[in-house]
């Protein structure tokens, strides 16, 4: 059961990243085009933000690698000027937010919501 599990997250994920770089194709930080959607709070930060769109920055391939460099600080804080702390505090708030998502049918609502 947890590797079909594992697979529809999996599915979910790659449903929603494609959803995502498709309707967000400019790198918030840069400009330049969009490799992917990075989880601003990580996933395994909080299982609520996991496909909130408000929790992922389009970002650029070099963009991506700052959040995840030395040079996160630096990226984080460019993000938060362009969003504003309103925007971080709202996703404070509900990644404190419990919600039952580690189902095969929470995955399959993802996949269907997103494809």
């Amino acid at each position: 059961m947890a590797n079909k599990k594992a697979y529809y997250r999996k599915k979910a994920d790659r449903a929603f990243q494609d959803w995502f770089t498709k309707e967000n194709p400019i790198c918030e930080i840069c400009g330049n085009e969009t490799s992917c959607g990075h989880h601003f709070h990580t996933k395994g930060a909080s299982s609520r933000l996991r496909y909130e769109a408000d929790n992922i920055v389009s970002v650029c391939v070099g963009c991506h690698l700052s959040f995840h460099s030395k040079r996160a600080a630096e990226a984080t804080s460019i993000l938060i000027q362009k969003r504003g702390l309103d925007w971080a505090n709202k996703l404070l708030v509900k990644k404190r937010e419990y919600i039952k998502c580690d189902t095969i049918g929470y995955y399959r609502e993802i996949i269907k919501k997103y494809e």
